[in-house]
């Protein structure tokens, strides 16, 4: 298979080396290459790659909203939350879909932490973070609260939770607005962007996940420590290894591989 990795930013991504992991313990032949890509060449670069041989290339920041524009079909996920992190080239057609929804579920439910009724604090309204609050309102959370330096585009993520009587989202300026009941806080903001002075009114916060990993992530030393903290590498890892299922078009055994993906991803950032 050739596959890659469609992004533009000197944030260092370890997809190539995750995909690289997959394929060889499952025994797939093929490459993972990175597609540096800037926005005004977006479109170039997608009309190539339907006559490039490539069977299918992940989408990061910045284009996981603007690359629908240039696809030919979207699933039932990708449309319902407006961003595609996942495309595969099948027949001259490319087909958008997001594996962020279920890869956050997933590693949520790695955390040990119930959020069904819960209230929940989201920083972002990016493309990722659109994926979380699709799976937030799956996972039945009662509040979600949004921090965002537009107003305009945290407004813009109650339009993704359907049922209005499974979750309400609420836009918020400062911590005066937010609730202390809230329990688990997710930052979807590169690092620098984020407002870690938020979470001391949190009084029951039991987790920080960041969507971020390795040098990208927050700064340990900005948290004070009363609750849990939690990078985002087994939210990257269950995306890719749902990312691959797409693109081959089957279900492929776990059997603890993702366990030891996150395992090995880490080693690798520990050992640079």
């Amino acid at each position: 298979m050739k596959l890659g990795i469609l992004k533009y930013s000197n944030r260092k991504s370890l997809s190539p080396k995750l995909h690289a992991y997959f394929m060889e313990r499952l025994g797939i032949e093929g490459e993972y290459k990175t597609f540096s890509v800037p926005p005004d060449e977006l479109e170039s670069f997608i009309l190539k790659s339907r006559n490039n041989s490539l069977d299918g290339f992940s989408v990061t920041t910045p284009h996981k909203e603007t690359v629908i524009r240039y696809l030919d079909e979207l699933t039932p996920e990708a449309k319902g939350v407006g961003a595609v992190n996942t495309v595969a080239v099948r027949e001259n057609k490319l087909i958008g879909h997001n594996t962020d929804i279920l890869g956050f579920r997933k590693a949520l439910n790695g955390m040990d932490l119930n959020v069904e009724n819960g209230e929940v604090l989201l920083f972002g309204a990016g493309g990722a973070a659109r994926a979380v609050v699709c799976s937030l309102s799956k996972m039945n959370v009662s509040v979600i609260y949004v921090v965002n330096r537009t107003l305009k585009h945290a407004e813009s993520l109650s339009t993704l939770i359907h049922d209005a009587e499974s979750s309400k989202l609420i836009v918020v300026k400062d911590s005066d607005s937010l609730s202390e009941n809230i329990s688990l806080a997710i930052n979807s903001l590169s690092y620098g962007v984020f407002q870690p002075e938020l979470l001391t009114s949190l009084p029951n916060l039991k987790l920080l996940y960041d969507l971020n990993y390795g040098a990208n992530a927050l700064d340990h030393s900005t948290l004070d420590g009363s609750y849990r903290y939690s990078e985002g590498m087994s939210m990257l890892v269950h995306q890719g290894f749902e990312s691959l299922k797409f693109w081959m078009q089957k279900d492929l055994p776990d059997d603890g591989l993702t366990d030891s993906a996150i395992k090995k991803l880490h080693g690798e950032i520990e050992s640079e």
